[in-house]
């Protein structure tokens, strides 16, 4: 709670200003404008410190007070054309330059004129301020500019044509990738290697607004307050402000002054003061201690406001005037300015006027009153948990009383709670009873009157294997579909997804870190678009992307250039900040199509699978076949053949490591073609195929091989006969099983083959089938298997699985009975990639966003070695009994190879080990 003390706003009677504006106009040489909601005009005047500058109906004007003005329009260079024979949109100030931009739809733009130019304060030749990037044939329109300083790089927003990015304000580069097609960008802002754009949805009324982190290269959907109309931008202090205007016919946000103190994750409603009207369409500036607002249409009830308060409270600018009627700077006033020793208005009823009031004649005492500044925020909760609510309050000149009421969940009414009266309410132990809607009362007693805060909702839940949990912090790429989800040792996930970006989330939710899987792939920055397709975290914990870009603006008119897609295959260390390349891995840029796959070969580097025909890498071009392999350095390895018996067997490795890399659709392949299944706990290599033949096998569809490419001893290839027991999905789980999908169409038969080639006869013995096929699974640590289901038409939210109807993901035993425990009956949408976590969760990407459900947490096992006498060294593992574990030993951390699999008979197991004498090696251990 922030209190103002009341002598601050003491002013002595006698010293009470005169408060009248006076007309400047007639000094102006010529017509003045003003922002407008019917043209593209939005920032008609700017400040440098010394000169202002004001948007003429042709033209800029300069004054230093508001006295005398000069024309300033020549530009640098050119004879053709000056300023007078643009349309100019904005004016403004930004890294020691001053920015005028437009548009080249006019058809009386001069040949040779750019749409943006910039001058140095006290000179009065503009420059043209484009070299390159946004050309004549993209028909752009400029509506604003801004600069960080953090990462030394402009951004300038432009109808139809996105944000153009600049390291030096004259070379543009155009950024799209997260924005809506056919975006509308409107006003910018930026700062500490960030970036908000407030753009119009295409073909729609909506503003939303859009942010990036990684200078352009990606931008994601902020929570910021929908609107029909969006202001511009306002820098104050460290806090950022934008006017939003909503239609009341509409559902959605509020009227109102927003603003962010995280730079857009967050946004607050400011409008104490500013009372109701029909149009909010305001404009906002700020002198760095006050902030000014005029507004865009003429239907203001009470005028031009300030605020003393950092945009907390409002009051009245003075409306009083010698010369004018007080209804033209209460109704009209546009735009209010600080420049020196004076306000400035921009006032329009049938004319634009300017007016100009002494600073020291205004009087800036706020009136007094509680204003909510911090709302309860909403909360998720297990039961047991402690539950927290607050409420922050300024206050001028007077004592907040606190009140916090409760409304149970499905019923009406607010009703006080007992003893609740601080700013801060706590339960200690909450249980399902404690859900509801909560609402804290604020008030000075009385004197002036009650502020009710918005209501926090309570959502006290119970932990149930496959129920959402709520309790996880919203994570959220903003666009496009997830691609891959990797679930980390810590508990954090690495996410990816169609809109080119890479994300970590935190062990309890929340997007902790994000980058665009392009930004450093040495491309040129006229990338547009990208789309994370697949990969893979490697033994070394590295993610292995592999992306399509697309590059080239193919812009709107005349002679936009044709896009030319690039398909890339970069490393990021997954677990550092920011997501940083691997600057060992040489970034491979395939030609003519995408890798469809990659593999780990451990100690040997990656296995790239696709339709492409070159691989270039480290600037030489290499011949591709139907595979390639190259090392960890992403230099190809020469001789590797896919036709031969060592290349079918690296082939065979393919989507061996985690994720939907060991998933497949049996329409994916051609005759002769192979795509594996993965290796199993013993280094065997289960291969599935659409060939007619392999080493003398015939008609084989799933078969396992040794690491030679033979296949392996005492296995039984699985054989197609029919199209009803064709494989349609397999997926590799633990102890060398793959469950199956069997059929082409409709109800498929859901199988389990085991390490020998034969199916397990105790699984699924009733012969259930699952509708339609499964997309993607994992194997819990108790065996237990979960799976989720795509869409097969429009309008298909369910599936059927083993005769029970469920949502798109459902859980089976390890004897394929479905799993009645696993709660299936919340719709939460179409899930794209799962994933498992060992603490007790099943991670699912729904469209961009993950979401989590409860699941069944792994049983916590240790190992301990200790060397004995005779050169014999004893392995202790402990953890719970009658659990199956498997062993595995290496000598160099990346190739682990099976040393022994046991099921221990007791909680604490001792394995003995002989070992040389100075031999080095390492184990490790997990459950089965």
């Amino acid at each position: 709670m922030k209190k103002l003390p009341a002598l601050a706003w003491i002013v002595p009677a006698l010293a009470a200003p005169a408060q009248t504006w006076t007309e400047i106009t007639t000094n102006v040489p010529g017509p003045l404008t003003i922002a407008s909601t019917s043209s593209s005009r939005t920032q008609p005047v700017a400040s440098d410190g010394t000169h202002l500058y004001f948007l003429g109906a042709a033209g800029v004007y300069r004054t230093e007070d508001g006295r005398t003005f000069d024309t300033i329009n020549a530009v640098q260079g050119t004879g053709s054309y000056n300023l007078t024979n643009l349309s100019l949109n904005f004016v403004k100030f930004e890294n020691g330059f001053v920015w005028v931009g437009g548009d080249l739809l006019q058809p009386q733009t001069p040949v040779g004129a750019t749409a943006l130019h910039r001058l140095r304060p006290g000179e009065a030749t503009w420059e043209k301020a484009v070299e390159s990037g946004i050309a004549l044939d993209s028909v752009p329109i400029l509506r604003d500019i801004a600069y960080d300083a953090a990462s030394e790089r402009y951004y300038v927003p432009s109808v139809w044509n996105g944000v153009y990015t600049s390291a030096n304000g004259m070379d543009w580069h155009q950024v799209t990738n997260g924005l809506p097609a056919g975006t509308q960008p409107k006003s910018v802002i930026a700062g500490a290697g960030q970036a908000l754009v407030s753009v119009r949805i295409p073909n729609a009324l909506p503003h939303e607004i859009y942010k990036t982190t990684d200078h352009g290269a990606s931008w994601r959907k902020t929570t910021a307050p929908v609107g029909i109309y969006h202001g511009q931008f306002v820098r104050h202090g460290s806090r950022v402000f934008i006017p939003i205007d909503e239609d009341p016919l509409r559902a959605r946000s509020p009227e109102g002054i927003y603003f962010t103190d995280d730079f857009g994750d967050s946004w607050t409603e400011a409008r104490a003061g500013l009372g109701t009207g029909a149009n909010f369409q305001w404009n906002l500036t700020s002198d760095g201690s006050t902030l000014f607002l005029g507004h865009l249409a003429g239907t203001s009830i009470e005028g031009p406001k300030f605020s003393v308060t950092d945009g907390i409270t409002w009051d009245n600018l003075p409306t009083a005037t010698a010369s004018l009627p007080a209804s033209l700077v209460q109704s009209w006033t546009r735009h209010v300015f600080r420049h020196g020793p004076h306000l400035f208005a921009l006032a329009a009823d049938s004319l634009v006027r300017l007016l100009r009031i002494p600073v020291a004649d205004v009087n800036f005492t706020p009136t007094p009153r509680i204003v909510v500044t911090e709302h309860p925020r909403s909360a998720a909760l297990l039961t047991g948990q402690t539950l927290a609510l607050s409420v922050s309050v300024f206050a001028v000149s007077v004592d907040p009383i606190y009140q916090w009421q409760k409304q149970p969940a499905g019923r009406l009414g607010y009703t006080n709670i007992p003893n609740a009266t601080a700013a801060m309410f706590i339960v200690a132990n909450a249980t399902t009873n404690d859900s509801g809607n909560y609402r804290c009362l604020v008030s000075d007693g009385g004197i002036f009157g009650q502020q009710t805060s918005a209501a926090g909702i309570v959502q006290v839940v119970e932990r149930r294997d496959g129920a959402h949990d709520p309790t996880m912090k919203p994570a959220s790429m903003g666009s496009g579909t997830l691609t891959r989800l990797f679930v980390r040792r810590d508990g954090s996930v690495v996410a990816t997804g169609t809109s080119g970006v890479i994300q970590r989330i935190g062990p309890d939710g929340g997007v902790v870190d994000q980058r665009s899987a392009w930004s450093a792939f040495g491309l040129d920055e006229e990338t547009t678009s990208h789309s994370f397709q697949n990969g893979i975290i490697d033994s070394q914990g590295r993610l292995v992307c592999s992306s399509n870009v697309r590059q080239g603006q193919g812009g709107r008119g005349p002679g936009g250039r044709v896009p030319v897609f690039k398909y890339i295959i970069q490393r990021v260390f997954a677990d550092q900040a920011g997501l940083p390349d691997d600057p060992s891995f040489s970034p491979i840029e395939l030609i003519g199509g995408p890798a469809n796959s990659i593999s780990e070969r451990p100690g040997v580097g990656y296995v790239l699978v696709g339709g492409f025909t070159n691989v270039v890498t480290g600037g030489i071009t290499n011949a591709a076949m139907q595979a390639t392999l190259v090392d960890y350095h992403g230099r190809v390895i020469p001789a590797f053949d896919v036709q031969n018996g060592p290349g079918a067997e690296a082939l065979a490795e393919l989507l061996s490591v985690s994720g939907r890399e060991n998933l497949f659709k049996r329409w994916n392949f051609d005759t002769n073609s192979l795509a594996s299944v993965g290796h199993d706990p013993a280094g065997s290599i289960w291969v599935f195929g659409g060939f007619q033949s392999w080493n003398g096998l015939d008609a084989s569809q799933l078969m396992k091989l040794d690491s030679s490419g033979n296949k392996a001893a005492n296995f039984s290839p699985f054989h197609t006969t029919t199209g009803s027991n064709l494989i349609a999905a397999a997926k590799l789980l633990g102890n060398g099983r793959v469950l199956v999908c069997q059929g082409v169409e409709g109800e498929h038969l859901l199988r389990l083959m085991r390490s020998d080639g034969t199916f397990d006869p105790v699984f699924n013995v009733a012969n259930a089938t699952v509708s339609p096929q499964f997309i993607d699974a994992v194997e819990q640590a108790d065996g237990k298997i979960v799976m989720i289901f795509g869409r097969e038409n429009s309008s298909d939210t369910a599936s059927n699985v083993l005769g029970n109807a469920v949502s798109k993901y459902a859980r089976i035993n390890p004897d394929g009975t479905f799993d009645a425990g696993f709660d299936t009956s919340q719709n939460l949408g179409i899930p794209s990639c799962v994933a498992y976590d060992p603490r007790g969760y099943i991670y699912l990407g729904m469209g961009p966003a993950v979401i989590r459900v409860f699941a069944a947490p792994a049983e916590v096992i240790s190992l301990s070695a200790e060397f004995l006498d005779a050169g014999q060294l004893r392995l202790r593992v402990s953890g719970p009994a009658g659990r199956a574990f498997t062993v595995e030993e290496s000598s160099d951390l990346v190739e682990w190879t099976m040393w022994t699999n046991v099921v221990s008979e007791a909680a604490t197991t001792d394995l003995l080990r002989s070992i040389s004498p100075e031999t080095r090696l390492f184990f490790r251990t997990h459950t089965r």
